[in-house]
Formats: C-alpha cells, sequence, structure tokens
C-alpha cells in the first residue's frame, strides 16, 4: 500500500465545480434562448412576472414608437397584443393611445395595447 487511505480524497478530481458551472451556463443559455421569463397581461400591475412602463403614444414613424416624448425601436421579434390578450399589429397602435411596454436591449419587445373602456 502507498499510504493511501479510503479517506484520503485529495487525489480524487473534485467534479462539483464542474457541475455547478455547466449548470449555470445552461441556465443563462435557456434565459437567453427563450427570452426570459414569460409574461402576461396583467394590466393591474399586482401580478406581472416582467416589469412593464406605461405612457401615451405620442408619435410613430414606421417602426419607431415614441412613448411620452421619447422614441423607442420596436424589436424585430416584438409581440404586440391588447390588454384582453388578443394579438395586435404595429398599425393598431395610434397617437394617443395608452400603452404597457417592456424593453429588452432598449428596444420594445413587448408591447400592450390599453383599449379604451
Amino acid at each position: 500500500m502507498n499510504g493511501s487511505t479510503d479517506n484520503d480524497h485529495s487525489a480524487k478530481p473534485k467534479k462539483w465545480p464542474a457541475i455547478a458551472i455547466g449548470l449555470m451556463v445552461v441556465m443563462i443559455d435557456m434565459i437567453s434562448i427563450h427570452g426570459g421569463p414569460s409574461w402576461s397581461a396583467d394590466t393591474t400591475g399586482t401580478t406581472s412576472t416582467v416589469t412593464f412602463k406605461s405612457g401615451q403614444v405620442t408619435a410613430k414613424h414606421g417602426t419607431i414608437v415614441e412613448i411620452g416624448g421619447v422614441a423607442y425601436s420596436m424589436d424585430a421579434e416584438a409581440t404586440i397584443k391588447d390588454d384582453e390578450e388578443r394579438p395586435r399589429t404595429l398599425n393598431d397602435v395610434k397617437v394617443g393611445a395608452e400603452v404597457k411596454f417592456h424593453l429588452k436591449r432598449d428596444k420594445i419587445d413587448q408591447l400592450i395595447l390599453l383599449l379604451p373602456k
């Protein structure tokens, strides 16, 4: 025997750091592929999983939407819905409309058109 005992773990490679790093990489990858957490059109602000800003559309120029005097580009894959969860298009968003929106990399990736009640 070379003096090693069953309790001598120094000769065995420690795998837990590699496993932990691997899990973190997979989680980050999943978030970036799936766009992060899901969202809902809960306009009451009580249980939404994503923080939305709100404002009034003050101008539109192609895929640029100005909300409260600030111009935002629409993400190429932006989701637009109304507050009743119906799909909408950018053509439905008119100057003067009240909206809630989420920014991702300084572009609108989610927009909720608040319908007049």
